[in-house]
């Protein structure tokens, strides 16, 4: 069993690794594109590896009961769990240093957007009325964050009702802007766990290897775009 689970790390590690390199190439290869714009090729890679995220979550809830269905806030999407990072000694300050006082509006026919419905039954409704029209954004319900730099959008508030514009491509929110580059310092991920970049110890296994990749991806935009400063 060891042998066994021994090779699957490998190839994961190993598939982690040339995923990294192909978007390495990627970003040198349209240095003429700013990073900053969502046209950038990099971040169609990464809708792929974050649609696989939301496509598995949704499958998940589908297929799973729902007393078994994570709620969203505990689910620690592209970092390890708090209480873990703060038994490593990593400033825990990172996540209020993550937020930022800037704003953008996501675009659901342009921008991947993720949410984490945790009712079947909600989200049985919203599928039974998603052709009854277009998704419409609601400021007392709905809230989102965007992530940078990978330029994810996040539902943090009325999940299940914002599922219908992510799987319709329609409509358009206000959203919060948080930059995780702060992550880059203390933490890195080769594709299974989050390590502890000033001790390489194991600090939590990452919930997916998209997730992985995701992150790692960041890194490297991340870089890049201070390169260029």
């Amino acid at each position: 069993m060891k042998n066994l689970i021994f090779k699957t790390d490998n190839l994961t590690r190993k598939r982690f690794k040339h995923a990294l390199e192909i978007a390495n190439n990627i970003i040198e290869d349209n240095e003429s594109i700013s990073l900053d714009s969502i046209n950038h090729p990099i971040y169609k890679v990464i809708h792929i590896f974050a649609r696989g995220i939301q496509s598995h979550f949704l499958q998940n809830i589908i297929t799973t009961y729902e007393h078994d269905i994570p709620h969203q806030r505990d689910i620690n999407l592209f970092h390890p769990e708090y209480n873990l990072i703060k038994k490593h000694n990593i400033p825990t300050e990172i996540f209020s240093e993550m937020y930022t006082e800037k704003e953008v509006m996501i675009d659901f026919s342009i921008d991947i957007v993720l949410s984490f419905p945790w009712s079947l039954s909600r989200f049985y409704s919203v599928m039974v009325n998603i052709k009854r029209g277009e998704w419409e954004y609601k400021p007392s319900n709905h809230i989102a964050h965007y992530i940078e730099p990978f330029k994810i959008g996040i539902i943090t508030n009325g999940y299940h009702s914002s599922t219908i514009g992510i799987l319709t491509s329609q409509g358009t929110m206000p959203a919060k802007v948080i930059d995780m580059s702060i992550f880059y310092k203390w933490i890195y991920s080769d594709g299974i766990y989050y390590y502890n970049r000033s001790t390489n110890k194991k600090i939590d296994k990452v919930t997916s290897f998209e997730e992985s990749v995701i992150y790692e991806i960041g890194r490297l935009i991340y870089k890049k775009q201070i390169k260029n400063i």
